[in-house]
């Protein structure tokens, strides 16, 4: 089944600052193979600011 409603939103949707295929094989790689990546200390850094900045833009809305 393929399509933005039938499929995990996590395999359709594209991270801030990130390509399509390296965020579907990490989510691929979390869900199918329970495989979890080593996160760095900037790659949570630069994710929580994408969250906030998300979260402002929300709000302000």
């Amino acid at each position: 089944m393929y399509g933005g409603g039938l499929i995990c939103r996590h395999h359709t949707s594209v991270a801030e600052g990130d390509d399509w295929t390296r965020t579907n094989r990490a989510m691929c790689d979390f869900v199918h193979r329970g495989i979890v990546a080593p996160a760095t200390a900037t790659a949570l850094s630069d994710s929580l600011d994408a969250l906030f900045a998300r979260f402002h833009r929300t709000v302000a809305a």
